[in-house]
Parts: C-alpha cells; structure tokens; sequence
C-alpha cells in the first residue's frame, strides 16, 4: 500500500476523493484547504490549471483550487512559488495581490497581517527576505487562508494510515 494517493477525483457534490495505488479510496469533504490538502488555497486557473497543479506536485483539481496527496506537498508548492516570484522580482505587496486577489479577500488586512508577521514592508522584495521571513511567509499565509492548526496539517486523515471500508 503507498502512503499517499494517487489521484483525485472531485464529484458534483464537492467531496474529494483519493485514490490510492493499490485501488482503495479515501473521500472527504469541508473546506477547500481541508478537502484538498491544500492548506494555503493554492489556484491554478485556465486551461492549463491541471497541468500546472501536477508540475506543483498537486493530484486533481478542485473547481480552480489545487489537489495535493497531502498537506507537505501543498506547502512545497507555496514556497516554490515564493521563490519563483522572487526571482521575477515581486515585491510582498505584488505577490500577495496576485495570490489574494481584492476582489476575493481584503488585501488591505491580508497585507497588513503579513507585513506585521515579517516585520517587513509592502514594498519588499520577496528575493530579499531571509529564509525564516519566507517560511513566516507561508506559515501566515496558511492562517489568512484559514487553516488553523499546522500540526493537522501533516496529518489529515488520509495521510499515514487511510481507513479501509
């Protein structure tokens, strides 16, 4: 039996569910980042979303949001982002408007948040925070989101030990 799934398939009620190398499957459902093992709501739009999520280590495709075999591999993706956004010379606030569009957060506090958590202003570069300011990054990033616990993070349900039934 591998650790983790396969794929993921998304059905028209909105449950997620795994499947697993062997053959058994694993379904859940809730919220985006739980369902998704997607802790931070990582999207991936357009015609080239899913090619994109798998490149990102994602499974499936949840509407636009990314499907991940777990939460590790949903935070991995963030920080390659992060990384690759500042190679392109974004700074915090260009990322983060980008990632958490006005038209579907309130910018004005997710950046404040984030700019607090990294005693860093707006107009920094992503390329220059240091190593901890990334992760700091990503960590708030993951509770603006609304994900509450890093610990179940790395454990959801179907990580580890996926119930047979």
């Amino acid at each position: 039996m591998s650790d983790l799934p396969t794929n993921a398939y998304v059905s028209s009620t909105g449950r997620v569910t795994y499947t697993y190398a062997d053959g058994h499957t694993v379904t859940l459902h809730g919220t985006h980042p739980y369902r998704d093992n997607n802790p931070r709501n990582l999207r991936y739009i357009g015609k080239s979303g899913l090619a994109r999520a798998k490149q990102a280590g994602g499974i499936g495709i949840d509407n636009t949001f990314a499907i991940f075999p777990d939460g590790r591999a949903g935070e991995d993706a963030l920080h390659a982002m992060i990384k690759r956004r500042g190679e392109e010379g974004q700074t915090l606030e260009s990322f983060l408007t980008i990632y958490a569009p006005p038209g579907e957060n309130n910018l004005a506090s997710y950046l404040i948040a984030v700019s607090t958590a990294l005693t860093a202003k707006p107009g920094d570069r992503l390329a220059s925070l240091s190593d901890q300011q990334r992760a700091t990054l990503a960590e708030t990033i993951m509770i603006q989101e609304g994900w509450r616990s890093r610990k179940s993070m790395f454990s959801p349900p179907i990580v580890g030990q996926p119930s047979r039934r």
